[in-house]
């Protein structure tokens, strides 16, 4: 049955399909391009920077996105990493950093620990789901005696 549709459809609209199959082809080779363009893959490092020695453990993509000032979506100019200017690697550390920071999760996380911070200073090894259920219940006794 599906293949009859799919065939009842590429006859009845042959350009729409052409034109379909076209930007399915250029999203998926784009995508792959960005995933070896990101790679830090060992085959791929052959062009890569010579290191330093106190930096012998970091492993650099092949190339780097770098976004105009100001645009956060859309395509990114990929530049290959040993072409990178100073302030561009600043300007992708900031944007990774911005987009970590908006994480909705990693923010919640944060809140927690610092809401629980000033509790488990002397006890880090503790689990946090007890002392926030202690801290819950006096808050709400606290709450109840001040209403009562």
């Amino acid at each position: 049955m599906i293949h009859e549709l799919i065939e009842a459809v590429t006859k009845s609209h042959p350009k729409l399909v052409e034109q379909e199959k076209d930007r399915l082809f250029r999203d998926a080779i784009g995508a792959w391009a960005r995933q070896i363009l990101r790679s830090d893959s060992d085959s791929l490092r052959s062009s890569q920077i010579m290191l330093p020695m106190d930096l012998h453990h970091v492993r650099l993509p092949v190339c780097i996105p770098v976004w105009p000032k100001g645009q956060e979506t859309g395509e990114a100019e990929w530049i290959e990493t040993p072409d990178l200017t100073f302030a561009q690697l600043d300007q992708e550390i900031a944007r990774k950093l911005e987009l970590s920071a908006a994480n909705r999760e990693l923010r919640n996380l944060q809140e927690v620990r610092e809401y629980l911070a000033p509790h488990m200073v002397d006890s880090p090894h503790h689990k946090i789901g007890p002392v926030l259920k202690r801290l819950a219940a006096a808050e709400a006794k606290k709450k109840k005696k001040e209403e009562g």
